[in-house]
């Protein structure tokens, strides 16, 4: 029986390519408390590509997830996959109602979709701080195919949740960092370039004011690290998993196995850095933050001190949070990076 806990937090529900990740928040009057959190593995197959592929292994898994937690909230919220959504900016009067900009929509965007814009599900911001010359203000529209929102709230509903949002990953992850240093006028004065090491995908999302201005997605991430532990150890998947997070390396064994995983990284997360350069955006990054499961790989962040000039750290968006539990702090804490964007989710606002 359940006792003096309230049902009036937020579930965030991230679900990845191996694995459901909950955090459940509830809002104080100055920040929030840590309810419940928990990690739960997917099987193999029941994500490709990070789209759900079946539905009742993903649901089994939320459940499992749920029950483990002990959580009392049924709000939840979930994400798109920023590589399933298509992020544009369009520039419309300053005139216009949302109704006006929801019906204009359509006609702006053409053909630009790589699928029939009646498949497609849609949501809007306007951005007040950005006009241009003209007065017309810009409008950034998040689009992702209809499917991809259905599956997200079948799940949802199937695990016996209340669904309040279907959000877009890099604006969770936005709304769970830290807001970076402002301009006297209140524009922050520069972007943080977000990296989230993934297990089959590495993502630079560059964020600006709680913005994405760019994402990019390499095909790489911690599974080939696992890949490498498992041949160099002779070993299953489960048994090399386990060393990644949780054995101890000698300097010979990080420099056979950790090392030329750690060349590779690098060398992808600097290109794409390259290339938002190269994309003529006229904000400059003033800091880098890593998140995901591989963003402790040890020797990542003095690695890419050096390779960027910049300010490197890891995420841990609970770190100015309370806990109804302090015998889990520990683990949370470990856990923190790989919980951004479940993080950003439950500290949305009910609809």
């Amino acid at each position: 029986m359940r006792l003096k806990r309230s049902n009036q937090g937020m579930i965030g529900i991230d679900i990845t390519s191996s694995m459901v990740k909950l955090l459940e928040l509830m809002p104080l009057a100055r920040g929030y408390r840590i309810e419940s959190c928990t990690l739960q593995p997917l099987p193999a197959g029941t994500m490709v590509e990070r789209r759900i592929h079946d539905v009742d292994a993903v649901v089994e898994s939320v459940r499992n997830a749920l029950e483990k937690a002990d959580v009392a909230a049924v709000d939840a919220c979930v994400a798109v996959p920023s590589g399933l959504t298509i992020l544009k900016r369009l520039s419309m009067s300053s005139c216009w109602t949302d109704e006006e900009i929801e019906a204009r929509i359509p006609l702006e965007v053409g053909d630009d979709f790589p699928f029939p814009f009646n498949d497609v599900a849609f949501d809007f911001q306007v951005i007040p701080s950005v006009m241009d010359h003209d007065g017309r203000q810009t409008v950034l529209l998040a689009a992702c195919r209809r499917l991809d929102v259905d599956r997200l709230a079948d799940t949802v509903s199937q695990a016996g949740l209340r669904l309040q949002a279907v959000d877009v990953e890099p604006f969770a992850m936005a709304r769970a960092l830290s807001v970076p240093a402002r301009k006297e006028g209140g524009e922050p004065q520069w972007c943080t370039a977000l990296v989230d090491i993934g297990a089959t995908t590495t993502t630079l999302h560059v964020l600006w004011d709680g913005l994405s201005l760019y994402s990019r997605d390499t095909p790489f991430g911690g599974h080939q690290l696992t890949e490498s532990i498992r041949d160099h150890y002779q070993c299953g998947w489960e048994q090399a998993e386990a060393i990644k997070r949780h054995g101890r390396l000698t300097a010979d064994e990080l420099a056979q196995v950790v090392a030329p995983f750690l060349d590779t990284l690098v060398q992808h997360i600097t290109r794409s850095l390259q290339l938002y350069e190269a994309t003529g955006h006229h904000r400059d990054i003033g800091r880098l933050v890593l998140a995901g499961g591989g963003s402790v790989t040890p020797g990542l962040r003095e690695r890419l001190v050096l390779h960027s000039d910049l300010d490197v750290a890891i995420a841990n968006p609970l770190r100015s949070m309370s806990i109804s539990d302090d015998h889990h702090w520990q683990w949370m804490m470990n856990a923190s990076p790989m919980l951004l964007t479940a993080c950003g989710l439950a500290m949305r606002s009910r609809t």
